[in-house]
Order: C-alpha cells, then structure tokens, then sequence
C-alpha cells in the first residue's frame, strides 16, 4: 500500500471548535496532518499504537501544524478527542472523531 498523506483541521468557528472530517479512512504508514485554525489545541489519543511516536498527547499552537504517521495499532476504528484552548472544551466532530484504519 503507498503512504497517503492526509490532513485534518480543528477549526474554532464562532463559539465551538470542530474536527474536519470527522472521520477519516487510513492505512499503516499515512501521514496525518492536524492543522488548528483559530485555536489551540490537545490532541488526546487513548491507544498509543495508532502513531508511530506513541504519544498520547499532542499539543498544537494556534495556525500550526503536526503531522504524524500512522502506526499499526491493527484494523479498527480509533477514537480521539481534541481539546480546543480558545473554547476551552473538546472539538465536536458529529461525535467524537474517529480514525478508521484498514
């Protein structure tokens, strides 16, 4: 499988911060980038073998950028959580956002 790079925004818009797409469909070796607009932001990972780093929390300043590559945590769907500084609350994405690996 070719490594696909991908990105994912985490948008402040009026008084809540989104996760565009909500869900997204990836492959061991994809490389994700998480770019906040508007915002700071904590990405929380509950499984630490989603990303190559293995870190669980990902902290990003307003306007950048960080981009990750997806581990083998095995087929699944792998939910995140993303903590918007300027809202102080958590992203919404339709519902926790999701990344479904193949």
């Amino acid at each position: 499988m070719e490594e696909r790079d991908q990105t994912i925004l985490i948008v402040r818009y009026h008084d809540a911060c989104r996760v565009l797409p909500p869900h997204k469909y990836v492959y061991k070796g994809d490389q994700i980038t998480f770019r906040t607009i508007k915002t700071a932001a904590t990405i929380l990972i509950p499984n630490p073998q989603l990303f190559t780093t293995g870190q669980q929390s990902i902290n990003i300043d307003p306007g950048k950028d960080v981009t990750l590559t997806v581990g083998d945590p095995g087929s699944g769907v792998y939910p995140y959580a993303v903590f918007c500084d300027a809202t102080n609350d958590f992203a919404l994405g339709g519902s926790s956002p999701d990344l479904i690996v193949y």
